[in-house]
């Protein structure tokens, strides 16, 4: 392969050409992106967030360009530097998720002392009923004995007084 001085000149011309077409391509797509941060919001109201894929589509260049060895120490870092300080300065959605699974514990937590304190009252109910039956079946206990005594002294006094009997 012959190589004239002036070619391979021509060939990093033309590579560098390019280099900088897709370097001032990402540029725009990117100050497109920093003027639209401020009014792009997911449907719950938190920001967008951006990604590499959405820069080169904005600048129509394929996001595999990125990793291609003239644009892997310059570019590349460029975009993922403006990623860091874009996503950075919207909230975190990291947060969100957070906030959602502390909700959940505080009222799963709510639930469960609710549970334990119906629980305990159930348990409450539970022995004072018993304590009610068994006074229950005491006070029949007794009925039936003051009955008993009853109808022994009624028949231990015989007809000396009449006494009006219940048909029981």
């Amino acid at each position: 392969m012959t190589t004239e001085g002036g070619g391979l000149n021509v060939l990093l011309e033309a590579n560098d050409r390019a280099h900088q077409g897709v370097l001032e391509r990402l540029t725009r797509a990117m100050e497109s992106i920093r003027s639209d941060m401020a009014t792009r919001t997911n449907a719950d109201g938190s920001p967008v967030r951006i990604s590499a894929a959405e820069i080169c589509r904005r600048a129509g260049v394929h996001a595999k360009t990125l990793n291609n060895r003239n644009h892997r120490e310059t570019t590349r870092r460029m975009v993922r530097e403006f990623l860091k300080e874009i996503n950075s300065k919207s909230a975190s959605s990291k947060r969100t998720p957070r906030r959602r699974v502390d909700e959940k514990n505080r009222i799963i937590a709510d639930w469960e002392a609710s549970y334990r304190n119906m629980a305990h009252h159930y348990d409450l109910c539970v022995l004072e009923r018993d304590r009610l039956a068994r006074r229950i079946l005491e006070l029949e206990e007794q009925n039936k004995k003051l009955v008993s005594s009853n109808r022994e002294i009624e028949n231990g006094l015989g007809n000396v007084l009449p006494l009006h009997r219940s048909n029981k």
